[in-house]
């Protein structure tokens, strides 16, 4: 008979982004996206609006790069799963391979906020 234990990692979002979150020294770490300062502290502004307007009940749309269509949020908060396994703003949207899909902030190339 054999016995094992095996170690399951799966990501969750562990709550909102808080507003004074560190986009610059999250870019400091070893990550090489965005490089320049001026688009981490633009694409840090643009991930807190999506959430306020996400928590305010705004359906809300995200490109994620040039990918076409806009997809719709369906979450945002700071997820801890792969690939930084802590947690890091991500909003989620539909994916047709595992359901949904978690976005990191700095992938959003554009958004737009449809008013309920």
């Amino acid at each position: 008979m054999k016995t094992y234990t095996q170690t399951v990692r799966e990501g969750e979002n562990m709550g909102q982004i808080p507003e004074d979150y560190d986009f610059i020294e999250w870019h400091k770490g070893d990550h090489l996206y965005p490089n320049n300062p001026e688009t981490v502290i633009q694409k840090g502004k643009q991930i807190l609006e999506i959430q306020e307007a996400f928590l305010e009940g705004k359906t809300v749309y995200i490109l994620e790069y040039f990918d076409v269509p806009y997809k719709k949020v369906t979450d945002v908060g700071m997820y801890d799963g792969w690939p930084y396994w802590k947690p890091v703003p991500h909003v989620n949207t539909p994916s047709t391979i595992f359901n949904c899909g978690w976005v990191t902030w700095y992938s959003i190339y554009s958004y737009k906020i449809e008013e309920t």
